[in-house]
């Protein structure tokens, strides 16, 4: 049998929903990470963000918006295929002032950047882990903050579509087992959106959201000690915009009609 690692990534919370071949090409197989230009762009974005964001913190130097994004996208070049790394350039000062757009609103006082944490549940073997992008304080109340970078405003129906509660939900449990309270901290979304005012989503997480995401994580911990990677082709995530193995996977788990019917042994 093919051993996993021992802990489940944040991402794999959602996996019951997504797609099992996911999961074992990058904790089995551990393909090595690759970006594209919808990654590229997010990263590039949160990381000019967080450039402005942690002095405010810890009272480090200052550094421009746009020599942090080109330090990101030199991190990232040699996991980035040169047509999407064009695209990234091409709206490289459509991100800075979207970034600056971002900073304007800001009416937060930032605690921690990228706060790294692992829960242990009792019946899990494999402790979860998780990464915030940050947690930060207004007006005297905590708040869970992830961002998203989208390329236009989200309507408000495109927001309720998304998979955002289970994500934040985790995080929110963290947050309540290391400060030892029960209550349901403050979670938002901050959506980045190149060369335009960000969009600040608040999530409503409450303990259904809660629930249904350790139920998600108890039936991973299963998928991973079984090795149990079922594909999921219908899922929206299944191409090559979202996936980084979409065409590897269909390359490697793809039938034609003649095989498939090469395999039924009655008919009736």
């Amino acid at each position: 049998m093919e051993k996993t690692r021992g802990d489940i990534g944040l991402s794999y919370s959602r996996a019951n929903e997504h797609c099992g071949k996911r999961i074992y090409y990058s904790d089995v197989m551990k393909s090595p990470r690759t970006y594209n230009y919808y990654s590229a762009s997010g990263t590039l974005m949160e990381e000019m963000v967080a450039s402005q964001l942690r002095p405010l913190i810890d009272g480090s130097p200052l550094v421009p918006m746009k020599q942090a994004g080109l330090k990101a996208i030199d991190e990232m070049i040699s996991m980035l295929p040169e047509d999407d790394l064009k695209k990234v350039m091409d709206e490289l000062d459509a991100s800075v002032t979207g970034a600056e757009y971002y900073m304007k609103t800001v009416d937060y006082q930032p605690l921690v950047l990228q706060q790294k944490g692992n829960l242990r549940f009792a019946s899990m073997a494999r402790p979860t882990r998780l990464v915030i992008d940050l947690l930060a304080n207004r007006d005297g109340e905590d708040i869970v903050v992830d961002f998203k970078r989208k390329p236009k405003k989200l309507s408000d129906y495109k927001i309720s579509q998304q998979d955002w509660k289970h994500q934040l939900a985790l995080y929110a449990v963290w947050y309540m087992r290391t400060r030892l309270t029960r209550e349901i901290p403050r979670c938002e979304i901050h959506v980045l959106l190149p060369g335009s005012a960000p969009q600040i989503v608040p999530i409503n997480v409450n303990a259904e959201d809660i629930f249904h995401t350790v139920n998600r994580l108890q039936d991973l911990s299963w998928r991973l000690d079984h090795s149990y990677f079922p594909l999921n082709r219908s899922h929206p995530l299944c191409s090559p915009k979202w996936c980084n193995f979409y065409v590897r996977c269909h390359h490697e788990y793809f039938k034609g009609p003649e095989a498939i019917l090469d395999q039924i042994t009655d008919v009736r």
